[in-house]
């Protein structure tokens, strides 16, 4: 079962439009979170459907000149049994073939701004508290001094409470296959700047029934951010035995 998050900055660009499609369709993912769609839900809707068939998707408006969220779905291979919604976060609840329990999948746009309080606030919401979860997007914090890369680059002064967060609220932060950044300030010099700000949390609960968990970064894309991917893999169901 493999997700995968970007955020896209805008969708309106060609080129932004073929990378996803490239992308998405070479990883092979099933769920896709987006981040940043700036559009009007039901354009972004449209648009992602007739760019990507075969996949089905729910969006919720941008406010004023940002923000904007997406997820999307393979039909035929996920199923949507809720779902809900904010200007910054998006939930759902879904069954796969894959495994037997439905699993709570979260996206979430972080603010730049009151991260202490957008985070406390979210975490006491029941919708956060399934033991078989999954929260990801451009959550917009970074956690050490190895999250960040360029000679002018310092550790997110949050990292503590982030870690602090996770620990309380039995979330896991996979580490990546190779410890990349997914967003760069595309600047040069000494006003370079690369951080880890996107990424995939597991409940505990979800860790102790996978078989693999992993977590990576592509390179690829137009946008300031770079695509993550989460490939999560169930064991077979056990074989009933006969007497």
């Amino acid at each position: 079962m493999i997700f995968s998050s970007w955020n896209c900055r805008g969708l309106a660009s060609k080129p932004k439009k073929l990378a996803l499609k490239e992308w998405l369709i070479n990883s092979k993912a099933e769920v896709l979170f987006l981040q940043e769609t700036l559009g009007k839900g039901y354009e972004v809707e449209n648009m992602l459907k007739s760019l990507l068939p075969g996949w089905s998707f729910t969006a919720i408006d941008s406010t004023g000149h940002s923000g904007g969220i997406a997820i999307g779905v393979k039909e035929g291979r996920i199923k949507v049994t809720n779902q809900w919604g904010t200007k910054q976060v998006m939930g759902m609840e879904v069954l796969s073939p894959d495994f037997s329990l439905p699993i709570s999948i979260v996206n979430i746009y972080g603010p730049c701004q009151g991260r202490e309080i957008f985070w406390e606030d979210l975490m006491v919401k029941s919708s956060m508290k399934s033991s078989l979860l999954i929260v990801g997007g451009d959550l917009n914090f970074s956690i050490g001094r190895a999250e960040a890369w360029g000679p002018s680059a310092r550790e997110d002064p949050l990292s503590i409470f982030f870690q602090n967060l996770l620990l309380d609220n039995n979330l896991s932060d996979p580490f990546p296959l190779k410890l990349k950044p997914t967003w760069r300030n595309r600047r040069a010099g000494e006003d370079r700047i690369a951080k880890r700000l996107d990424r995939f949390l597991l409940s505990e609960g979800l860790i102790s029934k996978t078989s693999i968990f992993r977590q990576w970064v592509e390179e690829v894309g137009s946008s300031g951010h770079f695509p993550i991917f989460l490939d999560l893999s169930f064991p077979p169901p056990k074989a009933s035995s006969s007497l």
